[in-house]
């Protein structure tokens, strides 16, 4: 068994490390979300013109279900990404 300061360091040690990992997270979940508001801006234009009764140009259809999917795979990655940083987390170990 440590000593109190040594325990106290690790302590320390693995607030540190993850504080770093908190902040990569944000990043990350930022950046992400960016991609997404930026897909749901492009989506909710095309279905606003659809919903006043204008038609989507054949070019506007295929974008629309292309957005579509590209907004699902981003949050299933998103959503697998954050399962893997916080399998990561768990397994810090401390500074020695």
């Amino acid at each position: 068994m440590g000593s109190i300061s040594d325990m106290l360091f690790s302590a320390i040690g693995r607030s540190v490390i993850r504080g770093k990992e908190d902040d990569r997270f944000y990043g990350y979940d930022l950046a992400a979300n960016i991609c997404i508001d930026v897909i749901d801006k492009r989506i909710s234009e095309l279905n606003e013109r659809m919903s006043t009764g204008k038609y989507l140009k054949n070019e506007e259809q295929l974008l629309l279900g292309q957005l579509n999917l590209m907004r699902r795979e981003i949050e299933r990655e998103l959503s697998n990404g954050i399962k893997d940083i916080e399998i990561h987390i768990g397994e810090s170990r401390p500074l020695e």
